[in-house]
């Protein structure tokens, strides 16, 4: 009998043991899930925060364009043109904000989904301004988005 008890006690200690070591391994995985979630929440927060910077200086630029043609390239009888210069900076404004909606899209409902399609499809088929800045520029954009802008074009 004087055997039994630490016997007893041994099993004990090792079940608690085994418990501790079971709850550790949850935290562990819960801990891991939490910083990893924490570091797409910074890669997004860099990432939009790059995008508004960006569509700040297109902003910028249409209001330029003279500067835009000097910095981007001057194109055949485009420089002087005012307003082709503000229309290549508009769509690039537009590239963009897809581009934000692109990189977000797991985030938004099904329904939003289907709503941002529609919307950037149209207005790339009814705009001959969007459909020359993508052709002439689209290679500046993911491969990702360039390959969702050119199966969505087709339909």
């Amino acid at each position: 009998m004087a055997a039994v008890v630490p016997g007893l006690a041994s099993m004990g200690t090792l079940l608690v043991v085994a418990f501790q070591l079971r709850v550790l391994s949850r935290q562990a995985r819960e801990q891991a899930r939490q910083t990893q979630a924490t570091a797409e929440a910074i890669r997004a927060s860099v990432y939009l925060s790059t995008m508004q910077t960006m569509v700040s200086i297109d902003q910028f630029l249409a209001d330029r364009p003279r500067l835009r043609a000097d910095l981007y390239g001057r194109r055949p009888g485009s420089w002087r043109s005012r307003r082709r210069q503000q229309r290549d900076a508009g769509a690039e404004m537009l590239f963009d904000l897809f581009k934000m909606v692109f990189a977000v899209v797991d985030h938004h409902e099904t329904d939003d989904v289907k709503a941002w399609q529609n919307y950037i499809t149209s207005v790339i088929h009814e705009s001959p301004t969007l459909q020359d800045f993508w052709r002439r520029n689209g290679y500046w954009y993911s491969q990702s988005m360039q390959d969702i802008l050119d199966d969505w074009k087709d339909h």
